[in-house]
């Protein structure tokens, strides 16, 4: 098994030397102009570059067809050049394209334009885009797979529209028109980059990303533009061009998928020899895709296979012998799935303490995962994003099933997750998830870890790996908000206390926090992303703040409503590694206000101070409700033993706790004072015996 998985890895390595030393032999001085006029792309010019091997590239006799395949995100950002496109080699010289394009993207967020490279992580990419409602042209510059935007402006076009670049020693300048004739500059930029290849392309991002047909009419050299663009008749004598092709060996099956750049039939002859004895299977119809199962086969056997796929004028490719052996019996290769907490979770048990649940773990393969997917109750395939995301999917491959619990069963509900690799082998595990509906998380509350087995009993992990350690939790991967929800969403004015150890910080990371959230709904949807990024609005965190080295911004604030600081201590009080604190916090709504929220922290072991560290008051137009979260933002830390407790109007059967009781006394007076923790009025009874007698 590993020796086979390495086998394929290595094949597929030399594959790709081999092809980048094809495309360093037949390199242009400058970009040829193609008008696409025919039926087959020119694989003298062009070479099939398809990241996620699930778009087609074909040609209808005038124009050039980009297909990209809806749900899957076939982005061009930080985390690669997923785009299916199609590249010439060129030489590092200055040139100018012009592209016209016959489509322009209207769902959010499909994208088209032209990708300059000169490797993998180092290129340069010009398009339009749109977010649904309106059309933006884009540039943005990736050094080491880091982008930078140099252009991001609203425009307002129709098809078709013409892109153009130029690249004049170290400058770019990119603009647009919908004539060919009449140009608008979008932006112009220097930089230095040795060229390789440039091209078309085309995409789609976000969840569940729109399908999307690019057409794009001619890619032209302006310096040597075809003049009869699409002139004469096509005679179709060209074989169709075979890419994608993936060779997929089970114990008793061998699976083949191809695409064809023009609607062709595809037959798979195979055998033990190269006589091909065993016959040969067909698709029935002509198609771009093909996938052809050869089934009934013996396990650890090498068999012999040819492929063919023809046109409809009758022009035939052709393959080389292929050599594939059968696994042995009952393996596979498909990636490993780890869910974090099993495969049996339960969710709504004590209440409901945010919109969504979370599924975590992380998936793992040695050729690569090409996709993560999931299916609630054997509903429709949807896609997940695999980390790292820089936010809350923290480690390579990495993965969190956001699902809202509205649309979960009460009771049993099944999540099917299925992951496929770059060799298209697929893995699927089952969770089995319970869901209690109506249940309201009870107040006061309180956790003893060194009592909990299983940290999901008693509150839920939103994100993050963590463990019991004794009478404390701790996140076993430091990383991006590792947060535990305790509580529910109907939760109005209360109290947590939690003493609290940081060990270590996460020193990269752009400024470490440990604290506590209050009234918390769920993660809301600022932009696309999988899972949800958005953390506000939400009701107050109370946190310390590090810096950028753990020094320097050693701040204790309270985040209000609105993502901002609302009020901070300058640094007057801060923690040390391996020292125990005590964090207390509070939100409390007076009638008619805004509601308070407080924070004060001290030494475990000494007097709880009299007075809030921190006390800030936010709008009547701030949340009112919500649930509470443990909060480490990339620092390793342990929480210890939770109490909650309701506040003010939130808890007319608690009476006020009385603390810090001090009395200062003179020769005929005594003057007393003390603190509760809600708002109250108080009264001293006293006297010369506990009969008292006189009231104040």
């Amino acid at each position: 098994m590993p020796a086979l998985s390495k086998l394929l890895r290595t094949i597929r390595v030399q594959l790709a030397i081999f092809l980048l030393l094809l495309a360093t032999e037949v390199a242009f001085a400058t970009p040829v102009s193609d008008d696409f006029h025919a039926n087959n792309i020119d694989t003298t010019t062009w070479s099939f570059v398809d990241p996620l091997q699930d778009s087609t590239f074909s040609i209808n006799g005038d124009r050039l067809n980009i297909q990209v395949s809806a749900s899957q995100a076939h982005d061009v950002w930080s985390s690669g050049n997923f785009a299916p496109r199609i590249m010439q080699s060129i030489t590092d010289t200055d040139f100018e394209v012009v592209a016209k394009f016959e489509t322009l993207p209207s769902q959010q967020y499909q994208l088209q334009g032209i990708v300059v490279e000169s490797d993998v992580s180092n290129f340069i990419r010009f398009d339009t885009y749109s977010d649904g409602t309106n059309l933006y042209a884009f540039a943005a510059v990736f050094i080491g797979g880091v982008p930078t935007t140099m252009a991001n402006t609203s425009v307002s076009l129709t098809a078709p529209v013409f892109l153009k670049i130029n690249r004049s020693a170290n400058t770019w300048t990119y603009s647009y028109s919908e004539d060919g004739a009449n140009w608008t500059q979008t932006t112009t930029f220097d930089h230095p980059m040795t060229v390789t290849g440039v091209g078309p392309f085309a995409g789609n991002s976000g969840n569940n990303a729109p399908a999307f047909s690019s057409l794009v009419d001619y890619f032209f050299n302006t310096a040597s533009p075809i003049s009869n663009e699409d002139g004469g008749l096509i005679n179709d004598t060209t074989a169709p061009n075979i890419y994608n092709q993936i060779n997929l060996p089970q114990d008793n099956q061998i699976t083949i998928n191809l695409s064809t750049d023009e609607p062709s039939t595809a037959t798979i002859f195979y055998g033990t020899t190269t006589a091909y004895e065993l016959g040969g299977i067909s698709t029935p119809t002509a198609a771009l895709q093909h996938s052809i199962d050869i089934a009934a086969l013996l396990p650890e056997t090498t068999y012999q296979l040819k492929i063919q796929a023809e046109d409809s004028a009758g022009n035939i490719y052709e393959s080389q012998n292929i050599s594939i052996t059968t696994l042995a019996a009952g393996n596979s290769l498909g990636p490993t799935i780890d869910v974090w907490y099993g495969d049996n979770q339960s969710f709504g048990d004590l209440g409901t303490p945010q919109r969504w649940i979370n599924i975590l773990g992380n998936v793992s393969d040695p050729d690569g995962t090409q996709s993560l997917r999931y299916s609630l109750n054997g509903g429709p395939l949807e896609f997940l994003d695999i980390g790292p995301n820089f936010t809350r999917l923290h480690n390579a491959g990495d993965f969190n099933v956001e699902i809202d619990y509205t649309t979960l069963n009460n009771g049993a509900n099944s999540v099917e997750i299925v992951a496929t690799d770059f060799l298209n082998q697929t893995s699927t595990r089952t969770v089995a998830v319970n869901y209690n509906a109506g249940t309201t998380w009870p107040l006061p509350y309180s956790i003893d870890w060194s009592t909990v087995t299983n940290i999901p009993d008693v509150a839920q992990i939103v994100d993050g790996k963590w463990q019991i350690e004794g009478s404390t939790i701790r996140p076993t991967e430091v990383g991006y908000d590792r947060l535990i929800a305790l509580g529910d969403l109907a939760w109005h004015d209360y109290q947590i206390e939690v003493p609290i150890t940081v060990h270590s910080l996460n020193d990269s990371a752009w400024r470490p926090g440990i604290g506590l959230l209050l009234r918390w709904p769920g993660h809301i949807a600022w932009d696309a992303s999988q899972p949800r990024e958005g953390w506000w609005p939400m009701g107050g965190l109370g946190w310390h703040r590090y810096g950028l080295n753990s020094s320097g911004y050693d701040h204790f604030n309270i985040i209000g409503a609105d993502g901002e600081i609302a009020v901070e201590d300058g640094g007057a009080k801060t923690l040390s590694f391996g020292t125990t604190y005590v964090f207390k916090m509070r939100v409390e709504t007076p009638a008619g206000q805004g509601s308070w929220y407080r924070l004060k922290v001290w030494q475990q072991g000494a007097e709880e101070p009299a007075a809030w560290d921190l006390e800030t008051q936010e709008a009547t137009s701030a949340p009112q409700n919500g649930s509470l979260l443990l909060l480490a933002h990339h620092v390793d830390a342990s929480f210890g033993n939770v109490s909650i407790i309701p506040i003010g109007s939130g808890s007319p059967d608690v009476p006020p706790v009385i603390s810090n009781i001090n009395a200062v006394v003179s020769e005929s007076a005594a003057t007393v004072s003390w603190t509760t923790d809600k708002a109250a009025s108080s009264m001293i009874a006293y006297g010369l015996d506990t009969a008292y007698g006189t009231v104040a």
